[in-house]
């Protein structure tokens, strides 16, 4: 080393590379086990009662700040934080049961009561994650084939 600092947009380029190289690796693998893969963007095709069953989790290497009133991540370009969604209580709510091993369905049961059904708190769910889910900021956590199959 040449004792320069290293600067943080380029170690957040290395990080974020690293990370989008192990996802790709990960893709061509499940492909090659024969199970093919999809766009996140794509995950609104399949049918509620397959979306209802997604656990979802935040995807490694993305990092992000979640408070009562935003949801935010690191940008690409200069490495500080960006705003993706303000928040309401709900939608607070919603996010922090993300990455516990809960499928959509769960989470919105577990937070139906009395100001909103659970039809209502699903599809608030769903919105937040299939948004998120376009952004690769989150995924299902389990193949979507063991989903429609049950196994997930």
């Amino acid at each position: 080393m040449n004792g320069q600092p290293v600067d943080p947009s380029r170690r957040v380029f290395f990080r974020r590379l690293l990370s989008q190289t192990t996802q790709y690796l990960s893709v061509v693998h499940e492909e090659l086990q024969g199970r093919p893969q999809m766009r996140l963007s794509e995950l609104d095709r399949f049918p509620d009662s397959v979306l209802r069953q997604i656990i979802p989790i935040f995807s490694g290497g993305i990092d992000y700040r979640l408070n009562p009133a935003s949801f935010s991540v690191e940008s690409d370009d200069t490495g500080g934080l960006v705003e993706l969604l303000r928040l309401t209580d709900q939608d607070f709510a919603i996010l922090k049961l993300f990455d516990r091993d809960l499928t959509l369905e769960q989470i919105a049961r577990q937070l139906a009561g009395q100001d909103s059904t659970e039809a209502v708190v699903y599809s608030r769910v769903k919105t937040l994650f299939l948004t998120l889910a376009r952004r690769a900021v989150c995924h299902p956590a389990q193949s979507l084939a063991d989903v429609e199959s049950g196994a997930g």
